[in-house]
């Protein structure tokens, strides 16, 4: 049977008339008759007998009705999934990122996506550097977004904005005109990083020859020493965006500490609208978040 002639039938069934069938799907009563006679005439037998005036479904038609009637809700389930294909409306994604970028940058994020009703769901799960390899291999997280963590034959990295690292710290402390040298900034109570931690290691000559007031592993963790006035630290441009004010200031460093935003996703995961949409907006959101403490 012909989609057509579903539909056709399913009104017969409902409407038990040529007319009333007719009305239900705004067509002319001599056309559901002609529907009707191609579609008997298609199966080899008789669908309905005119009873007083009625249509009368005989048992053929009511063994088929049980299948049929099944037809329209799934059809409509499939145009209200093509069009959240089309639109990405209706996505779910599982994201792994950062603490820092989980607490300050991904929220906006989120709301952005929300607000072009793009997502509906998102899972947001915080993991170090090292940890994303795992979660995306692992299908824990569809889509990582971090900082550069090297290369994985089985990862395919997409890279959104090329940054650096940049001090956050008391706005006295410093000269804001004059980029921080290493050992300027470790004139100062600063946080350090764990030895061999990656973000450790990023921070480089400014983790030498250093006695830091707090250790931490995460961006997120330093900027809140700085923002209680306690230490200087050396943090991501994006967790700087949300500290600076209220007596807090972005300091550029003398050493170029480059840092690279990317998204992370299985090799073999094809790119969706969703993922799409999430890559425009980190790269809007980011974008301001530098323009928000240009130096």
């Amino acid at each position: 049977m012909r989609l057509k002639h579903i539909e056709v039938f399913n009104a017969l069934m409902s409407a038990g008339s040529v007319v009333g069938a007719a009305r239900l799907l705004f067509i002319s009563p001599p056309a559901v008759s002609k529907a009707l006679k191609m579609v008997e005439d298609e199966l080899g037998f008789l669908l309905f007998q005119r009873v007083h005036g009625r249509l009368e479904a005989t048992a053929e038609a009511q063994a088929l009705y049980e299948e049929v009637a099944k037809i329209p809700p799934q059809l409509a389930a499939l145009r209200t999934l093509t069009q959240q294909l089309k639109t990405g409306d209706g996505g779910h994604l599982r994201i792994a990122t950062l603490p820092a970028l989980a607490q300050f940058l991904m929220p906006r994020i989120v709301v952005s996506l929300r607000e072009r009703g793009i997502l509906t769901g998102i899972e947001m799960r915080a993991r170090h550097s090292q940890d994303l390899v795992s979660a995306l291999l692992l299908r824990q997280a569809d889509i990582g977004v971090d900082f550069d963590f090297g290369h994985h034959p089985a990862i395919k990295r997409t890279t959104l904005i090329d940054a650096e690292l940049v001090c956050i710290a008391p706005s006295d402390w410093f000269d804001p005109d004059k980029p921080l040298t290493p050992d300027v900034y470790c004139s100062r109570p600063n946080v350090g990083y764990y030895p061999g931690d990656p973000v450790g290691e990023r921070i480089g000559p400014y983790a030498r020859n250093n006695s830091p007031a707090a250790l931490v592993d995460t961006y997120a963790a330093a900027a809140g020493f700085a923002r209680q006035g306690l230490a200087a630290a050396i943090v991501d441009p994006f967790t700087a965006s949300e500290q600076v004010g209220r007596g807090i200031a972005c300091f550029r460093l003398t050493e170029h500490l480059p840092l690279r935003l990317s998204t992370f996703t299985q090799s073999s995961r094809p790119t969706s609208i969703a993922d799409a949409a999430l890559h425009a907006c980190l790269q809007e959101t980011a974008n301001r978040a530098l323009q928000a403490i240009a130096l």
